[in-house]
């Protein structure tokens, strides 16, 4: 049995997931489709895909699995389209970072016997140093020695987490389970602080006096703290993405103001073994970080033992019982 997977939206992530399946196309029918024609057309040349279709609703009439690879704040209206265009038994999965928000429209929007979960894939560390995120920067392997979180609201069959996890495995990723809350929290410090904390840097310095003589000494530690500024995805809102999560990213604000007062207080109080251990820890806990990601060196996780490992066959969870066609049950 062939099993029809489409992606809706090919920029990185997207085309990626192409790629990494291309292995499987004696039992998976990857078919992908983008909004943007120009991006579909360099995408279908690349061969990520075994069709390209063009016209939304044709993209997902026979897929057994929808991935939405698009912005946040452009799921919702999405959803609102081809909601009523999957089949009985079509899981949708996405590769947001806003579970909670986005789990509330799959609920809202999904007809009965649809099935979401979300899977918001992290990359292979090879690549964190490229910001553009086309799919020029596709990759077969973006995905390995890297996590994708998966998680679902609470009564969701756990047949869909396990189909979740199989997808992992074929990307190459590690599977692990989140609560949707905790991760969110967690998104609000790891991605959208950085972005935010880039934008008031530039702010910071570009609107002060001085900046005109300031600009030419600007080098490379202005470049790397700004550039997140130089390839925001074309497209995606920070300001929505922000206000998805308001209070979580007020909460990491905060955090960081904190921290940013307690060295402020060292150098205006001369306490130099202060500071010190202040950029200590941080220099030992980057290093930290750095050397385990790259390693994909990370302690045991509870959590983990919840979910089946990867490496059963895909089309097992469409032959019989919550993921059978419909022309099955006939």
């Amino acid at each position: 049995m062939t099993v029809q997977i489409t992606v809706i939206g090919l920029g990185q992530i997207g085309t990626s997931i192409g790629l990494a399946l291309e292995p499987q196309k004696e039992r998976i029918l990857r078919v992908g489709h983008d909004r943007n024609m120009d991006i579909s057309r360099q995408v279908e040349k690349m061969g990520a895909f075994d069709k390209i279709i063009h016209n939304l609703h044709a993209s997902v009439e026979q897929a057994d699995i929808v991935i939405l690879a698009i912005h946040e704040d452009q799921i919702r209206n999405t959803l609102e389209q081809i909601a009523r265009d999957l089949k009985e038994g079509a899981v949708i999965m996405d590769t947001s970072t806003s579970m909670i928000k986005v789990g509330s429209w799959m609920k809202e929007l999904l007809p009965p016997d649809r099935y979401f979960a979300t899977i918001s894939p992290t990359i292979n560390p090879n690549y964190m140093d490229t910001l553009r995120l086309g799919p020029d920067e596709a990759r077969a392997d973006l995905f390995k020695k890297s996590a994708l979180v998966i998680t679902s609201p609470a009564g969701m069959p756990a047949d869909a987490i396990r189909l979740a996890t199989e997808l992992a495995g074929l990307l190459g990723a590690d599977a692990f389970y989140a609560d949707p809350y905790e991760f969110d929290g967690l998104v609000a410090s790891s991605k959208v602080l950085p972005l935010l904390l880039s934008a008031a840097f530039v702010n910071a310095t570009v609107d002060q006096p001085g900046w005109r003589e300031g600009r030419r000494l600007a080098g490379k530690y202005y470049h790397h703290m700004t550039s997140p500024m130089m390839f925001l995805p074309e497209g995606e809102s920070l300001e929505k993405l922000a206000m998805m999560d308001r209070e979580n990213v007020v909460r990491v604000i905060n955090n960081l103001m904190y921290a940013l007062m307690d060295i402020r207080d060292a150098v205006q109080e001369e306490d130099r073994e202060k500071l010190d251990s202040l950029i200590k820890h941080a220099k030992d806990s980057q290093a930290e970080w750095y050397n385990q990601r790259m390693g994909a060196n990370w302690e045991k996780d509870q959590n983990r033992s919840e979910i089946p490992s990867a490496g059963e066959n895909l089309s097992r969870f469409f032959t019989g019982g919550l993921f059978k066609t419909r022309d099955d049950k006939k």
